[in-house]
Formats: C-alpha cells, structure tokens, sequence
C-alpha cells in the first residue's frame, strides 16, 4: 500500500464502488493511515498476501507495493490462478520481467501493468472482470 495510486482504489471503496476482501500489509503505520482516511475494518487487513489468499479468495490481486516486489507477489497469485495488477513498471530487471511471463503462461492467469493514472482503475477492473467472466 506503499505506492500513491492505491489511494484510488481506496476512495472507490468508501464509496462503495468497489468491493476490497483483503489487505495484505506489514506496515502499522500504513495500515493506521489508511483505516482512518478510508473506513477500512481491521478485518480486512492480514500480515502478508499468503495469509491473506489462505483466507479469502479473490478475482485479482492489485499489487501497490514496491517495483521489486511484484515477482513475489505473481509467484504467490499465479499457482492459486489469481490474476495480478501491477503498477509500472511490471518488474526491475529482464530477468524478474522473464519470470512473471513464464508464470503467467504456466498457470494461465493475466498480469497487467497499471500505467493508466487518474483514477481509471475501477474501469480497467469492470473490462478485466468482464473478460474473465468469458476465460471461465
């Protein structure tokens, strides 16, 4: 939740736009922030995305966390085939690039890289659902 674009998703949640089943987050001061600015229950909110997934079973996980990081997170979603939104750029290296496309392919699931700004997320979620709706 480290990453600035997060703050869209989360005021179409308070506007009940969109529907948030789980947080995965560490940071205690993030989490304290965003409660407050957002409504969020403490139910949402679990220590690391595996427990998280352990919990819950969502359509995708957008990914607002540290460029280096997304590997991990594809590596987490992609055996349970949980597709994956991250934000730009997708990976730190060709190498962890290679990794989340070999991923992806594997465990047929999508990974996109948000690079469109201004609040287009919860439109970008509506054609994502859709098509998937039509995958399954």
């Amino acid at each position: 939740m480290n990453h600035d674009h997060v703050h869209g998703i989360l005021q179409q949640y308070k506007k009940g736009e969109v529907i948030i089943v789980g947080i995965a987050e560490s940071d205690r001061n993030l989490i304290e922030r965003h409660k407050k600015s957002y409504s969020l229950p403490d139910s949402l909110f679990f220590g690391d995305l595996t427990t998280l997934l352990n919990h819950v079973k969502p359509d995708a996980v957008l990914a607002y966390n540290a460029i280096v990081d997304h590997l991990g997170v594809v590596e987490v979603c992609a055996p349970r085939g949980i597709s994956v939104m991250v934000e730009k750029p997708l990976a730190t290296t060709v190498k962890q690039a290679e990794r989340i496309v070999a991923l992806a392919n594997q465990y047929h699931i999508q990974v996109l890289t948000n690079y469109e700004l201004h609040g287009t997320e919860h439109h970008q979620l509506r054609v994502w659902s859709r098509r998937k709706q039509s995958w399954d």
